[in-house]
This record gives C-alpha cells, sequence and structure tokens, in this order.
C-alpha cells in the first residue's frame, strides 16, 4: 500500500462489524467537537 498511500498519512485496519460498533458510538466522539472540525478544516 505504501505505492499509493503518501508516509503523511495514517492508516489501519479493523473488522466490518468492529467498525459498524465504533460508528454507533462515534456520535460522542471527540471527533464531533468544534475543535476537531476546526483542525480538520
Amino acid at each position: 500500500m505504501r505505492r499509493w498511500i503518501p508516509d503523511e498519512y495514517m492508516t489501519y485496519a479493523l473488522t466490518w462489524e468492529l467498525f459498524l460498533k465504533l460508528e454507533k458510538l462515534s456520535e460522542d466522539s471527540f471527533l464531533q467537537t468544534k475543535v476537531w472540525k476546526e483542525f480538520k478544516d
């Protein structure tokens, strides 16, 4: 994958079932905060 993904990107893999569980929990996660949204932009 190094050929396609630049070095400055961090990646990880997980099962589909775990992804779905994490997706349900994400509504209250730090990724939904104002600070994170400002950082992302």
